[in-house]
């Protein structure tokens, strides 16, 4: 049941804001913005008003290349650079921090942890997909292993300070989440879209990612699209995809 859905406007030019957004809530009543279509980082209070801008897209001492994963954490920003496999570390008022290294060069993303790092790669229709976990001393544990015909891609982790360091691991075309906690990757939350839901025999099939394409073409599907739980609030997105309707939707829980 979602009790309320609030818009919140953000205040806007041409230089501050592109196409395709991601936001993620900051640690008090704000928003970060990553405006992925220019790799720009903004930071927006609760009632929309712009506050600074985050870093720079280069390959300088305190800028991110191909910035994947923005994550507040303890009050800070961790923004991974996917050029140089580190994590770029802001305060909320875009100051630079430090850089850190994350053990994993060519990984996809990684999320700083109390333990160490959270990285994970994956190359979408190659099932060649792996999330493991890196402690300071190199240490490497697998959480998912390769070749699971199921992990064809992961769309997204978040990381929340301020309910405890939670990080969410969700599957492409899954219609459940993942929650990374002491060192183990568990389900979490997991959805019933009913008819709408993706049989599993389809991963045990020759050529899974064919079989799945000719499924989104021939039938409408669901799956979870984003996860975030913040300020006492749950929210999640789900795509569709199919024949009768195609995009994303999305629920407030408070």
């Amino acid at each position: 049941c979602v009790a309320s859905i609030g818009l919140v406007p953000l205040q806007t030019t041409d230089q501050l804001l592109g196409g395709s957004v991601n936001v993620t809530p900051d640690s008090g009543d704000g928003w970060i913005v990553y405006d992925t279509q220019n790799g720009i980082i903004h930071h927006y209070d609760a009632a929309g008003k712009f506050l600074c801008r985050i870093g720079l897209p280069g390959r300088g001492p305190q800028e991110f290349e191909r910035a994947n994963h923005v994550q507040v954490r303890d009050g800070l920003l961790y923004v991974f650079s996917q050029g140089s496999s580190e994590l770029v570390v802001y305060r909320e008022d875009g100051s630079f921090v430090r850089r850190e290294e994350t053990g994993a060069p060519g990984s996809s993303g990684a999320l700083a942890v109390d333990e160490g790092h959270l990285v994970y790669s994956g190359y979408a229709y190659e099932g060649d997909n792996l999330v493991r976990f890196v402690a300071a001393d190199g240490t490497q544990t697998e959480f998912i292993p390769k070749k699971n015909p199921k992990m064809l891609s992961f769309f997204g982790a978040q990381v929340f300070s301020d309910t405890g360091g939670k990080v969410f691991i969700i599957p492409e075309w899954d219609d459940t989440v993942y929650r990374y906690a002491g060192g183990q990757v568990e389900p979490a939350v997991r959805f019933d879209f009913g008819r709408a839901s993706l049989d599993d025999s389809i991963w045990s099939q020759a050529d899974p990612a064919n079989a799945l394409m000719n499924k989104i073409g021939s039938s409408d599907i669901a799956f979870v699209y984003s996860y975030w739980e913040s300020r006492q609030m749950r929210s999640v997105g789900v795509m569709c995809n199919g024949v009768h309707r195609n995009g994303p939707c999305y629920g407030v829980e408070r």
